[in-house]
């Protein structure tokens, strides 16, 4: 009889599969999470534009208690746009939580060490 290798591979997922994944897993945990829109935006048939938050902003805002984070979500090769950098940057200097998450297992290594700022933002 003759055994076939098996070769498990990482699966690359999109920056929507995880940010549903790692939302998700959130709730479940107990966690409030608020999703930070920002840029221009304009009503349907409307001709004037209004930007609502703030360039670079991340992409959710999560509580639970007394703690929180900033979430930016990027995909397996995603990168942090410079306006992105900047505001991760500013709020790090400005001794808020904040913290980059690729991945599942990323963000939970991160919550057991009670995330407190990233600095692997470049």
């Amino acid at each position: 009889m003759t055994m076939k290798r098996v070769v498990l591979r990482r699966l690359k997922l999109t920056e929507a599969q995880v940010t549903k994944q790692c939302i998700d897993f959130l709730i479940a945990e107990g966690w409030r999470c608020i999703r930070l829109n920002s840029g221009l935006f304009q009503r349907p048939g409307g001709k004037v534009r209004v930007r609502i938050g703030e360039p670079g902003m991340p992409d959710y805002v999560c509580f639970l208690g007394d703690q929180y984070f900033f979430l930016e979500f990027k995909g397996a090769n995603g990168r942090l746009r410079e306006n992105q950098a900047k505001w991760i940057r500013q709020a790090v200097a400005d001794r808020l939580n904040v913290t980059i998450c690729a991945g599942l297992d990323e963000l939970r290594d991160r919550l057991a060490g009670r995330i407190t700022h990233d600095e692997n933002f470049s």
